[in-house]
């Protein structure tokens, strides 16, 4: 039945393909035009599914999102971004119990820009909270700018911040820039804003100080930490609602497994609240995307993504756990490759899980706008670095799922290796792709910095000891490759629905960025009825060949649609694409 509706709806794809392409132009500024393309989706694709519907979803929510950029507001200028952030404290919007003053919130939503998610932190809690419930010493939780630590399983504290989220819900119903809302997250703001876990020494809660006048609450476990993060979930559907027209809701990708397999309240019996995800109605999100995923099983943040986001269930929203030199909340976190290669190959990883909405640090953004981290000037190479990056991040966002108007193709080579540091997710997902895969890996050798490059030079604010490289340190592309040796091929395979669109266009190019480092090595590129040579000169820098195409793509033999063939050495190769021209608007 599903796939008859499918082929009923196939004469009307046309239609819709056209209106996903306009929507990705006029981005997420225009409500009424959102809703006018969506209806024509729907009336285009009937019954055809929820994953072609959310096709249309993911176009609306799709790009580069600039976060933290405080003290760079200048970079929201920056021609690829979609939008930004508004932020605002909990503890400066409830001055009482059930006392609100949405002042600094409206402020920051007036100012906010054409599209901009919007989230309410709890670094710091109210104060009156503090004369209603339990509290101990801040046991060094920097993510918490209060002394004391709050008690936040306590009925008072679950009762008063689920009476906020309503509150808030019925404000931002009415603001005036609700239509500028990408989404609100759903911050569950125990400690801090994301840390549920209590230390050993505190969870009995006969060592919290307990106000005059309040009954004093149970001691902590990972049973009452699943159920506040329930309680907290509950009340944002129940506030906010789940209909087409609601506010979208981004919920953590790291929220309890076992919150997300209980059955929903208010649901159909067997409806778990994952379903949510399945049917677009929760989005993603995450504040710890890296270049390489630390997920283990199946119930990791980033399986999430693999799970919901990549086929196209819903939409992705990543920012990632710190700047690329590692900074985030005073601390810095270590680093292996150099911030160009860590920011772009993060941008990637991203892309490869299906993420519509990537989020930038302002840091970073400020080096592709001036060249400048906190004040310091990090050099012309970095600043173009950066700029490419941050282009080619908002030129694919959200075109996972749309091969037949995708701009382009392509496929980032990295390796896998079960020696690195242990991640499920890193000795499964080898090369970062859209739309391109590699047939015969075993034809080529996987590169990785940290065992086949070498240290990074020791450059004042540009990189520190640790990092190593494939090719020049401050060129974005050496963190992993693939080489090929003299008489090897690698076959590539076109997405079949890309290679019928690229093949009914004029003006597509294939781009092969390689490493020059090689006299007398070359490598040859085929595909249709082309065959073209690239002699290697020993410059020592990546280089990218772009070539024209001139025949239509065919399968060989090996059902490659782009086969690269090393001679006369070894050549190391970080990525192949196919652009197609851009669309005028």
């Amino acid at each position: 039945m599903q796939a008859a509706r499918i082929r009923q709806a196939a004469p009307a794809l046309s239609t819709a393909e056209r209106s996903v392409s306009e929507l990705k132009e006029k981005r997420v500024g225009n409500d009424g035009l959102r809703r006018r393309i969506m209806s024509r989706w729907m009336r285009a694709l009937g019954g055809a599914g929820a994953c072609l519907l959310l096709f249309g979803l993911a176009a609306r929510a799709s790009g580069l999102y600039g976060v933290w950029y405080t003290n760079h507001p200048e970079v929201l200028s920056l021609p690829y971004l979609s939008g930004g952030q508004v932020m605002a404290q909990w503890r400066d919007l409830e001055t009482g119990p059930a006392t609100y003053n949405w002042d600094k919130l409206d402020s920051a939503l007036a100012a906010g820009g054409k599209s901009f998610s919007v989230q309410v932190n709890g670094n710091g809690k109210p104060p009156f909270l503090f004369s209603l419930v339990p509290n101990t010493p801040n046991w060094g939780d920097g993510s918490a700018s209060d002394s004391k630590l709050l008690m936040y399983w306590h009925p008072a504290f679950v009762n008063t911040y689920t009476a906020f989220v309503a509150a808030l819900a019925e404000h931002l119903k009415v603001s005036p820039y609700r239509s500028s809302f990408l989404g609100v997250r759903m911050n569950f703001n125990p400690i801090g804003t994301e840390h549920m876990k209590v230390p050993p020494e505190h969870q009995k809660a006969s060592t919290w100080t307990v106000p005059d006048g309040v009954a004093n609450g149970p001691d902590w476990s990972e049973e009452v930490s699943q159920s506040y993060e329930l309680r907290v979930v509950d009340a944002f559907i129940h506030a906010f609602g789940t209909s087409s027209s609601s506010i979208h809701l981004f919920l953590r990708a790291n929220t309890d497994p076992w919150v997300l397999t209980h059955q929903a309240a208010g649901q159909p019996p067997g409806f778990l609240y994952q379903d949510f995800f399945r049917q677009g109605t929760f989005q993603l999100m995450m504040t710890g995307s890296e270049l390489e995923p630390r997920s283990v099983g199946n119930t990791g943040e980033y399986e999430m993504y693999l799970k919901y986001s990549l086929p196209g269930l819903t939409v992705g929203y990543a920012e990632p756990m710190a700047d690329a030199w590692g900074g985030h909340g005073g601390k810095t976190d270590p680093r292996w490759c150099t911030p160009p290669q860590w920011n772009y190959w993060r941008l990637l990883s991203d892309l490869n899980m299906g993420i519509s909405d990537i989020a930038a640090y302002g840091e970073d953004l400020s080096v592709a706008y001036s060249a400048t981290r906190k004040g310091a000037n990090v050099g012309a190479d970095y600043q173009a670095e950066f700029d490419q990056a941050f282009r080619f991040a908002a030129r694919y966002a959200g075109h996972h799922l749309d091969p037949a108007t995708a701009p382009g193709a392509w496929i980032a080579f990295r390796q896998s290796d079960k020696n690195l540091p242990a991640s499920d997710y890193n000795t499964r997902v080898t090369d970062y792709r859209q739309h391109l895969v590699l047939l015969n890996p075993e034809e080529t050798v996987p590169l990785n910095a940290r065992k086949n490059g070498v240290p990074a030079p020791l450059i004042a604010k540009k990189t520190v000891a640790g990092e190593y490289t494939i090719g020049p340190y401050n060129e974005r592309f050496g963190a992993w490759a693939r080489s090929i040796a003299a008489g090897h091929t690698a076959e590539l395979q076109l997405d079949k629905t890309f290679l019928a669109g690229v093949n009914g266009t004029t003006g597509a190019a294939v781009n092969v960025t390689y490493l020059d480092n090689a006299a007398g090595a070359s490598f040859t590129t085929s595909f249709g009825t082309q065959a073209v040579v690239t002699k290697l000169s020993n410059s020592g820098l990546w280089q990218t060949r772009t070539i024209p195409v001139t025949s239509k793509f065919a399968a060989d033999a090996k059902g490659g649609h782009i086969a690269i063939t090393s001679a006369g050495g070894v050549v190391i190769f970080h990525m192949v694409e196919v652009t197609r021209p851009t669309r005028p608007r």
